[in-house]
């Protein structure tokens, strides 16, 4: 089984070992378990998406052949589970690592372990509907946790990711509330481009405040499957209370059209029309 150490989550948790000396003795003390982490969320889930993916698209091309399929198959072998705990609430979560070593300062605002929502795609609702992957680890930790960086995920600000979350878990009222947020953000001034934000965090302008909410209002409508026949959500987390009238492009050069007024769906394309049976409509109004 792969080890990966030692490593850090992210900006965020990092080993406690840097610059450590034993004061007593006058010697570094090296990276360990009890003062390291192993198996970092982020790094171990997107092994497994990137594994899952490349046996998806090279399967049946020229480039596939035994030998890459045994390369794959060796390292989807020995890849760790995708680190998980059980609270002390009982409630199974994501967590940021696979071990506990004695690590208390958060460096950063960021959702080290939901990026298995974001950016990797594991623990969605298309990936919950379609290829029966259990999202509640993530769901719990986006919704219904204590940890800071669970809570990490309400920041609603320049790059942080937690309305792309709220959207591609389903959350319809929380990806909402999101979207109006960052939309009632003013530009930045002194520029001639009003799709720059006001600095957030790193610099001005934020050209990732208005990106991250055009990326998550596009998802809201149509957001991907990931499954094997590259299937779409439909309204997967739009509010019934708003019309729209939209023409979105989807996996395997498909193009959705629709109109929704009222909560009624008045119109819906699909182009090319095979594609029709992989969009997959969970409006509930």
């Amino acid at each position: 089984m792969m080890k990966i150490f030692p490593t850090q989550a992210l900006e965020t948790y990092w080993c406690a070992w840097q610059n450590s000396t034993d004061t007593k003795n006058g010697t570094w003390i090296p990276p360990n378990d009890d003062n390291c982490m192993s198996n970092d969320h982020p790094t171990v889930v997107s092994l497994h998406v990137l594994v899952e993916k490349s046996k998806r698209c090279l399967h049946g091309t020229k480039i596939w052949t035994n030998k890459i399929a045994a390369i794959l198959q060796k390292l989807e072998n020995i890849l760790p589970p995708i680190p998980l705990v059980i609270d002390s609430d009982g409630i199974e979560r994501v967590s940021p690592f696979s071990n506990y070593p004695n690590i208390s300062n958060v460096h950063n605002v960021e959702t080290p372990e939901l990026y298995g929502v974001h950016p990797f795609r594991y623990y969605t609702q298309g990936r919950a509907m379609m290829s029966n992957i259990d999202v509640q680890p993530a769901l719990q930790c986006m919704i219904n946790s204590s940890r800071v960086t669970c809570k990490n995920g309400y920041a609603n600000s320049g790059w942080t990711q937690g309305i792309m979350i709220a959207v591609l878990l389903g959350l319809k009222d929380l990806s909402k509330k999101m979207i109006l947020e960052r939309a009632l953000t003013r530009p930045a001034t002194g520029y001639r481009f009003v799709g720059f934000a006001p600095a957030m965090q790193d610099y001005e302008p934020s050209a990732d405040h208005y990106a991250n909410l055009n990326t998550a209002l596009q998802w809201m409508i149509l957001q991907p499957a990931d499954d094997n026949a590259s299937s779409m959500i439909l309204f997967g987390a739009w509010s019934c209370d708003w019309d729209v009238d939209f023409k979105l492009h989807g996996p395997k050069n498909t193009i959705v059209e629709g109109i929704l007024k009222n909560g009624k769906l008045l119109s819906l394309q699909v182009t090319p029309s095979t594609r029709e049976k992989d969009v997959i409509n969970v409006l509930k109004c």
